[in-house]
């Protein structure tokens, strides 16, 4: 095999604005100055899992094999089976850590490949075939680079929650939920409730949270859940269709055990068909001129609520304009108001658990 092989290793790109890499001992700092011991032998020999390389680093994917590498101070290899009968017989150098550290040269390639290559190395748990972790490599600059990318995401998730229109934070909050009575919480809570709510998840894994805001397929879904807040179009569990709230033209139809919304949000952008019918959507949501928008009924997620649950026989209407939801065969309904407009009270305010006795009769 030929040399060049492993020399890529220490002739990493980001090793060029270095004169040293520092390699740290992973045991245990006592409580006790200076917190390692005076000295730690790294061993100058090892067995590691070999995975053959082409010229320019990567593995080629033929088959692994065990290898010996020893660091011989001026052997041309760290590889033992790439070293001359001489250098074969010289006796390995000593790798001392001191105080818990050792620092290499950048110039010194066949020691720092030893240490990058051996299994003593916390980096190689996939080449490490007997070896038991003394030391892994400190790379400062990597470390900040991770922490300010980590810093960037955390401001981007945050600035998201508090300065995003409230109906794309409650949709997007909707979105997060599982059932239906988890949507219903969402409903019930006021603006900066919702906000508030979600400034943990943005805190605690501001990564996921942005790669979510950035995924096409939520985003899809946050538009399509704001279409449905808006009444521009009606989703149908049961039945697994999205249709137009105006008219009824169905959408789409979702097969069996497929959410309809998550279908939809899934292929929404992967047909022209469903392209041009997300743009539709999306042009109703952002201009209150458009005429489909207009001629689409603008209803609160209280008047929403009301509507489907009328339509799922939850809420009953009778004479005199009582919404009422009845109660065991023979006996008085267990919620009863007078006025669409104290039921929409009622529901904001959660009258006598109003919004629980809904998600559990759905």
């Amino acid at each position: 095999m030929a040399t060049k092989d492993f020399t890529i290793l220490a002739d990493r790109t980001s090793d060029k604005k270095k004169t040293s890499i520092l390699f740290k001992s992973t045991k245990n700092p006592t409580n006790v100055y200076p917190h390692f011991s005076a000295s730690e032998n790294i061993p100058s020999t090892c067995e590691i899992l070999w995975f053959p390389l082409d010229a320019n680093g990567n593995r080629t994917g033929e088959g692994e094999y065990p290898r010996q590498i020893r660091y011989v101070r001026g052997a041309k290899s760290i590889f033992v089976d790439e070293m001359s009968d001489i250098e074969v017989e010289k006796k390995a150098e000593k790798i001392v850590m001191k105080i818990g550290f050792i620092t290499i040269p950048t110039r010194d390639k066949n020691l720092l490949n030893y240490l990058r290559y051996c299994g003593y190395n916390d980096a190689n748990n996939d080449t490490r075939i007997n070896s038991g972790v003394l030391f892994a490599e400190q790379d400062y600059e990597k470390e900040a680079t991770i922490q300010v990318a980590r810093e960037k995401q955390l401001i981007e998730a945050q600035n998201f929650v508090y300065t995003a229109p409230i109906d794309e934070i409650r949709a997007f909050a909707e979105v997060l939920c599982k059932t239906k009575a988890d949507i219903d919480g969402v409903r019930l809570r006021g603006d900066d409730e919702i906000r508030r709510s979600l400034i943990p998840i943005a805190r605690s894994k501001p990564e996921t949270f942005v790669d979510g805001l950035k995924s096409q397929s939520l985003k899809n879904k946050v538009f399509i859940t704001r279409a449905v807040q808006k009444g521009i179009i009606k989703i149908d569990d049961e039945q697994r269709r999205l249709t137009w709230a105006k008219g009824g033209e169905q959408i789409i139809e979702s097969a069996i055990g497929l959410n309809v919304m998550d279908h939809f949000a899934e292929y929404a952008d992967k047909s022209p068909e469903n392209i041009k019918t997300l743009d539709a959507i999306k042009e109703m949501l952002s201009s209150s001129n458009s005429e489909v928008a207009t001629s689409a009924p603008q209803l609160t997620w209280q008047e929403s609520l009301i509507e489907e649950a009328i339509n799922d026989e939850i809420i009953t209407q009778s004479g005199g304009n009582w919404f009422m939801i009845s109660g065991e065969e023979g006996e008085d309904p267990v919620f009863k108001v007078q006025g669409k407009k104290n039921l929409i009270k009622a529901i904001t305010e959660n009258k006598d658990n109003l919004m629980g006795l809904i998600a559990e009769r759905r």
